[in-house]
């Protein structure tokens, strides 16, 4: 199927061929697109920004806050039948098997759980609706199941730098995956600054997966966190260039953490506020132990219950 360029006419047989004959009239796709083929925030009623073709023409909202404030604009079921089709198209492109996390969403033009579930009830019956597993069989750690764990060591991998400090006792060890561990505990904490965690999941991803697979192997849980919000991914300034020019886009880093949330249930990423806090988590982590397997981490944390 052809294109056909909207200010001269002429036919192209792909995007590439007409985004580089744009050049010769001196306008930018994100001009072209906005000016020939004009899309509204459903909100807000501005125009959609560009980023590239497939986003344009996907997106009906500018920021979650649009969204959020045109689901509430509109009668409760059509906006459950709204909800209920985005994730339908994501299980479809994605080839998603397991319900969206808390992260997952956040990486979308989603509201988060919390969100979804006082507006539109349950969010895993929702889920379960159009054939997604749920991951967490709870949504709450319980205080009674933790562990009295402040007489043990917690074990800070050798080649940490700058290591966090903790009310425990800290011993210096050696490991092929993570960065804390406690002992007698399968629950292991990679941590990461957002710089990291930029490096970490563009360049890094592969020699990353290979570490997730050790920890698989050995039968290890490994939770990703993150010592900065999660708006810190899009704000941080030293995004890495492609050939000096071209800076890798926020979304790429999304896509992949959503690759690596469905691909393996032994893992988890968490955001949290700053590097104290990051300390603080971590032990209750340790104390909870096997309980961290069951829970979405990341919502807990956004509802202040972790």
């Amino acid at each position: 199927m052809s294109l056909i360029c909207k200010i001269c006419a002429k036919s192209f047989e792909n995007d590439t061929s007409l985004h580089h004959h744009l050049k010769a009239h001196k306008i930018r796709q994100t001009e072209y697109y906005q000016t020939h083929f004009p899309r509204k925030d459903r909100y807000t009623g501005l125009i959609i920004k560009y980023k590239n073709k497939e986003q344009y023409f996907s997106a009906d909202f500018n920021s979650k806050a649009s969204l959020k404030g045109w689901l509430m604009s509109i009668p409760t079921e059509l906006a459950k039948d709204y909800i209920r089709n985005i994730l339908v198209k994501r299980k479809e492109k994605g080839k998603l098997k397991y319900a969206p996390t808390q992260v997952e969403l956040k990486t979308m033009m989603m509201p988060g759980i919390k969100y979804i579930t006082e507006r539109f009830g349950s969010y895993s019956n929702l889920c379960k609706e159009i054939g997604l597993e749920i991951r967490f069989s709870s949504n709450k750690l319980d205080e009674k199941q933790f562990k009295d764990v402040s007489k043990k060591f917690i074990f800070t991998d050798s080649r940490e730098q700058k290591a966090l400090e903790f009310d425990n006792r800290t011993r210096v060890q050696g490991m092929s995956f993570g960065d804390y561990r406690m002992k007698g505990s399968s629950v292991y904490i990679e941590r990461k600054s957002v710089g990291d965690a930029w490096g970490t999941l563009t360049g890094g991803y592969e020699r990353f997966e290979r570490e997730i697979i050790r920890a698989k192997e050995a039968d290890g849980y490994l939770v990703i966190l993150v010592e900065s919000p999660f708006s810190s991914l899009e704000k941080f300034p030293l995004q890495r260039q492609v050939a000096g020019k071209i800076k890798i886009p926020v979304e790429f880093l999304y896509h992949n953490i959503r690759d690596l949330m469905q691909k393996y249930t032994h893992i988890q990423f968490l955001f949290v506020n700053d590097r104290e806090e990051s300390s603080r988590v971590i032990q209750k982590l340790f104390s909870a132990d096997e309980q961290v397997k069951d829970v979405d981490l990341q919502l807990l944390y956004d509802l202040g219950k972790l």
